[in-house]
């Protein structure tokens, strides 16, 4: 049994950033409250959207060495690994699966990184460029919530995370 932070905060632009807005998360076996998160705004998600542009413009990123990119994304893995016992432990309290399946989730993460990891210097040690996006905004998109999307290579999202599985997606786009 592992400890289970009482808030958690979005990261945005390289720092913890807390909300005006706090979901509770309950135990779907007890029903008893487990923690609160920070309810990203739509303002969140703007900021998070031009962070990433930055980064992307920067070519901080691409510019880097193919063995250089195999060892970050190596130890990307290898930090999701170390953290599996207890996030497999927290998404049992805060979605109630099992613990073997929860314990899945963050080793398929892990194996995510390590297979991209075993890309990165494979391709003549190309960096694929990011093209042109198409970055909507909540000015421009009628359904006005912090939900992003581009088009292009990226595929960057911004969105909730209604889904029972979070490391899934979070890790193959």
């Amino acid at each position: 049994m592992y400890p289970i932070a009482e808030h958690w905060q979005n990261y945005i632009d390289g720092q913890w950033c807390d909300s005006e807005s706090r979901l509770t998360v309950n135990n779907p076996g007890t029903g008893a409250p487990l923690a609160t998160i920070a309810q990203a705004s739509v303002a969140d998600a703007e900021r998070a959207l031009i962070a990433a542009r930055r980064c992307a413009d920067s070519g901080e990123l691409s510019r880097v060495r193919p063995a250089q990119r195999v060892t970050w994304l190596l130890r990307i893995a290898a930090e999701i690994r170390a953290v599996a016992e207890e996030g497999a432990w927290v998404l049992c309290q805060e979605n109630g699966k099992s613990l073997n399946d929860a314990r899945d989730e963050f080793i398929e993460a892990a194996r995510y990184f390590e297979y991209y990891a075993g890309m990165a210097d494979k391709i003549e040690g190309t960096s694929i460029p990011w093209a042109t996006a198409t970055w909507t905004s909540p000015s421009t998109t009628p359904w006005a919530s912090p939900r992003r999307s581009c088009r292009g290579t990226s595929r960057c999202r911004s969105a909730p995370a209604p889904w029972p599985r979070p490391w899934r997606p979070a890790t193959r786009w």
